[in-house]
């Protein structure tokens, strides 16, 4: 890693290529320790009077689910164990937001800004990330059935993830992992995945019954 003024470049080596990566400093987890403490109750009021903006906001452990929060603004917020399932978050900013183990079970998050966000443990099952961008970490997260068709998932990670009949459908997929993910009946048509990227080191020991491409 590099440092350049209000800027971080990373560099790693990837099959005989050099993939490099430069991120503003604004955006490092070290932010993430900024947060402010609230309740699920005062944010759907702030949220009902107009205000959309809660980055830094912690909200680990809170119910919100059902909750219409179309278009909010979480970066950098802690959701960590929330109850999100059957919210509508869909266009909302989660940029490196913690949702590790929360429930977000038919979720709709499409059109969202996903980037750096953390579902470690999360429940997504028959979540719609449709048109998200999703360069985020899903390692061990449940999203059996979920839909991710058209969903930029380059660099994003699906590690020991359960995506079983989840819709991966025109989603992109640049250096994306599933190593030991259960990818069974999963939907990749129109992906831009070849048959051959299955036996490659982003599928190793992936259960890949019944793929489509």
């Amino acid at each position: 890693m590099l440092k350049y003024k209000n800027l971080l470049v990373y560099a790693f080596i990837k099959k005989r290529k050099i993939f490099i990566f430069i991120v503003h400093k604004s955006f490092r987890s070290d932010k993430m320790t900024e947060r402010i403490k609230m309740t699920a109750k005062e944010l759907l009021q702030r949220y009902a009077q107009g205000e959309r903006n809660f980055e830094d906001a912690d909200l680990s452990n809170a119910n919100l689910a059902g909750a219409n929060l179309e278009g909010i603004s979480l970066a950098f917020a802690d959701l960590s164990s929330a109850n999100l399932s059957s919210a509508n978050l869909k266009n909302a900013d989660l940029r490196f937001a913690n949702l590790d183990h929360s429930d977000l079970e038919n979720v709709n998050l499409s059109y969202s800004d996903l980037e750096g966000a953390s579902f470690i443990h999360a429940n997504l099952k028959q979540a719609n990330l449709s048109y998200a961008k999703a360069e985020a970490h899903f390692e061990s997260a449940i999203l059996t059935d979920a839909n991710l068709s058209n969903a930029d998932l380059s660099f994003a990670g699906f590690n020991h993830a359960d995506l079983m009949n989840a819709n991966l459908k025109n989603a992109k997929l640049s250096i994306t992992y599933f190593i030991g993910a259960d990818l069974t009946n999963a939907d990749f048509r129109n992906a831009n995945l070849k048959k051959d990227d299955l036996e490659g080191e982003e599928f190793e020991d992936a259960e890949l019954i019944g793929v489509k491409i």
